[in-house]
Parts: C-alpha cells; structure tokens; sequence
C-alpha cells in the first residue's frame, strides 16, 4: 500500500517512525485511530484532527474559537490536498499548510493511526 509522496516526504524528512499497516490490521486500538476533517467560515479552512470515533462538535468548537465554522464541502477541502481522496484527508496540517486544531483527548496516545489519504485515480 502506497501513501501519497508529500506524505512519505513529509514523515522522512522529520525522521518520523512509522510503518504502513493494512486497514485490516487486527488488533488495532480504535482509540488511537485518527482522522481530519477540513471545516470553513468567512476567515478560511481549519483542519480539525480527532478520534475516528467521534464527530466534531461544532457548536463547542466555535464556542472556543469565537468562529462560525461549517463543514467544508469535498471540494473546498481538497484544494489543500491535492493529492488526496476526498474520503481521507490526512491528519498532517504542515505538510499542507493548514492551520489546525487537535482534540485534546489524543494527547499522548501513542502509537496513532490514520487512513493514508490514497491518491484519487
């Protein structure tokens, strides 16, 4: 299984170990699966990364940032990650240059996995 190069770069270049495990896996802790979802207001894209789990919570999220954010349809997402399926956008903002913000409750965890955002065909 291959991940998108501004990925690989991305995790080579910051000496990041890491090892690409089918989504089959067993024994994969679902609380250390992550994943990123890209929300909109009038200021611009926020990439928001919590447990796979769960849902954001929007009404919490543009409480604590003053915001009134949406979730930003596939194709407003995408411009940043070109290089990505619509369905699994990377939990990785500097390798797109995305502001972000991180649900707290995966501070820690360790290790953490995430769909590696196949290139669309």
């Amino acid at each position: 299984m291959a991940i998108p190069a501004s990925i690989k770069h991305y995790l080579d270049a910051e000496g990041v170990d890491y090892q690409v495990v089918s989504a089959a896996h067993a024994g994969l802790d679902a609380a250390c699966v992550i994943r990123a979802q890209a929300v909109k207001d009038w200021r611009g894209v926020l990439l928001t990364v919590f447990p796979n789990d769960r849902q954001i919570d929007l009404e919490a999220l543009n409480k604590q940032l003053q915001r009134d954010f949406s979730i930003a349809p596939p194709s407003k997402a995408l411009a940043a990650f070109q290089d990505c399926a619509a369905d699994a956008l990377p939990p990785l903002p500097a390798v797109y240059g995305l502001k972000t913000i991180i649900d707290s409750s995966l501070n820690g965890i360790d290790p953490i996995y995430f769909q590696p955002a196949m290139a669309p065909n």
